[in-house]
């Protein structure tokens, strides 16, 4: 229930294309999901990768592709509540497919210093 709330708030900001809610939203999901996997090892290891992410991804995503994430996160969640665990992983794969192209874009368009 946590984590499809996050969820449905996660795909309102992203409509809405409210950077601020939507950045939020997505690391409250995170740490949702990492906490919902009751694996101290994961939590040590998913903390500091986030923080990481999370600086690139504010300085770097841009706000068409909240929808599209978002409903991949959903589609994440979906397949947890469901606890069908091949279409869960095979959205996390669609999720990283999305990713790696928002990646490579984003260095795309930065000088090499």
């Amino acid at each position: 229930a946590t984590l499809q709330a996050r969820t449905e708030g996660l795909l309102a900001a992203a409509a809405a294309r409210d950077r601020e809610v939507y950045f939020r939203l997505k690391r409250s999901l995170h740490e949702a999901m990492v906490a919902a996997a009751y694996n101290t090892t994961l939590t040590g290891t998913m903390g500091p990768l986030h923080a990481q992410s999370r600086r690139f991804w504010c300085a770097h995503e841009p706000t068409a592709s909240f929808l599209d994430c978002a409903g991949i996160h959903a589609a994440i969640v979906a397949g947890i509540a469901a606890r069908d665990v091949a279409r869960a992983l095979a959205e996390i794969g669609t999720l990283f497919d999305l990713l790696d192209r928002m990646t490579r874009r984003a260095l795309d368009r930065q000088p090499l210093v």
